[in-house]
């Protein structure tokens, strides 16, 4: 349900009651951009019923993200939200099985994206281990932030980039 494959899926043990819920944990609160659902098999069986798309920063309480309207294949989001939790709570009980193909939740970037051309550094810490070597205009501020102007870079030994 989460590998982005949309020919395998998650199919439930049993009958879907009121209140079941499947949920996705982000691992820590993060800022999501799109929400795409594939409901059902791949052949459009086992779809769901009526549910609810519901969002929270601690897993307990709950807010409503959107409405997932019951037999449809697909469900496509884009209101911005902060959070942790996502998840889809049934609203109605339903007689047979369902079938999650892929439950893909896209977020803003955060840490670093490193190419052969660049790196673009995101919102969030970036810790960097190892020697780095920069050059250019580079300007200590106050706590000792770096203020970056027109710098090139060399990675002289290994560098790791971690979120915190």
């Amino acid at each position: 349900m989460t590998d982005g494959n949309l020919d395998t899926y998650y199919w439930s043990a049993r009958t879907p009651e009121f209140n079941d819920w499947i949920q996705i944990d982000l691992g820590s609160q993060r800022d999501i951009t799109k929400i795409d659902i594939y409901l059902g098999k791949p052949d459009g069986s086992f779809t769901l019923p009526d549910c609810n798309l519901e969002s929270s920063t601690d897993g307990t309480n709950w807010t409503h993200y959107a409405p997932v309207v019951a037999y449809q294949s697909e469900y496509r989001g884009t209101t911005a939200r902060t959070t942790r939790y996502m998840r889809l709570r049934i609203l109605i009980s339903r007689s047979t099985r369902i079938a999650i193909r892929s439950f893909q939740i896209t977020t803003k970037p955060r840490g670093a994206t490193i190419t052969p051309d660049g790196a673009t550094f995101h919102t969030g810490k970036v810790e960097i281990v190892g020697d780095l070597v920069v050059t250019g205009n580079v300007t200590v501020l106050d706590g000792g932030k770096l203020k970056v102007n027109d710098v090139t870079s060399q990675v002289v030994t290994n560098v790791i980039l971690g979120l915190r």
